[in-house]
């Protein structure tokens, strides 16, 4: 067996292993953030619906006074604001 190169070959396939094990585990942390932060948004609208339909006083007013509740694409952009637009050429 001819060492010369054997050697560099390991070296190459455990920087290789290393590499793509380190590139595994920060995309799997990253992944779980973004999940953990897409909860947290999705827990805090649900909390601010719920909020708004609580605190509604339309029920106290007379029938002919009532207005209608507004839509939830309205409640959303209220509390999410616009959509962000991306630009296609960043350069």
């Amino acid at each position: 067996m001819n060492l010369s190169l054997f050697l560099p070959l390991v070296v190459t396939a455990a920087l290789a292993i290393a590499g793509w094990w380190a590139v595994h585990r920060l995309s799997m942390n990253r992944d779980q953030e973004n999940k953990r932060r897409d909860l947290r948004v999705q827990y805090l609208l649900e909390a601010y619906r719920k909020r708004e339909h609580i605190a509604d006083i339309r029920a106290e007013l007379p029938r002919e006074l009532r207005l209608e509740p507004l839509p939830d694409k309205i409640i959303n952009f209220h509390y999410e604001g616009p959509p962000r637009k991306v630009p296609d050429d960043p350069l």
